[in-house]
């Protein structure tokens, strides 16, 4: 059923307009229930099939601005290790990005984890928001989404206590920026 719809109401759709679309189903064991486990895997099985960029969304969003192009070209005018860009949201915490794009150097970055796997849903943005930085993250402002948060109703327990592990997270991410910085600049002398 998920393969007729994509099919439908994706591939065929973009097709039309030259582009060209797979849908790879990702298998999760999900226990926890969470956002947080489905994103890890789905950005690790997408980095394994060879792509160069991730956006995450969610299943309630709906994509209403034309955004590749200019979130690619924010990305590739900051150079390595690039950063972090999304799209403006009305709907939820404006001070955040609630929707995030990045380069595959991300993964390589993070070791594997597109968000901390300490991290199972609510505090997700906010890291991604604040790991890089002011300078290396953005919301482009010629694109835009909806987030139908009601759509579906809140479908899991958010666990509060992981917003004591925020800063502590953003510190060890900052870390490891710098450090995958400081050894790009040794490899290329």
């Amino acid at each position: 059923e998920v393969k007729k719809w994509f099919y439908k109401n994706v591939r065929q759709p973009m097709k039309k307009n030259g582009i060209s679309l797979k849908l790879r189903l990702v298998k999760v064991n999900n226990t926890l229930k969470k956002p947080g486990p489905v994103f890890l895997e789905m950005a690790r099985a997408a980095y394994a099939a060879g792509a160069q960029y991730f956006y995450r969304i969610n299943d309630d969003t709906e994509l209403t601005t034309v955004w590749p192009k200019v979130f690619v070209a924010t990305l590739q005018s900051m150079g390595t290790p690039y950063g972090v860009v999304g799209p403006y949201c009305d709907q939820g915490n404006q001070k955040i990005l609630t929707h995030d794009f990045v380069h595959r150097t991300h993964m390589e970055i993070f070791e594997m984890n597109y968000y901390p796997p300490q991290l199972s849903d609510w505090w997700m943005d906010d890291w991604i928001s604040w790991v890089y930085g002011q300078t290396r993250t953005f919301k482009a402002r010629s694109t835009s989404v909806i987030h139908h948060t009601g759509a579906h109703g809140q479908r899991y327990q958010v666990d509060q206590s992981h917003e004591l592990l925020l800063g502590d997270l953003v510190k060890q991410g900052r870390q490891k920026i710098r450090q995958y910085m400081l050894k790009q600049q040794v490899d290329g002398a």
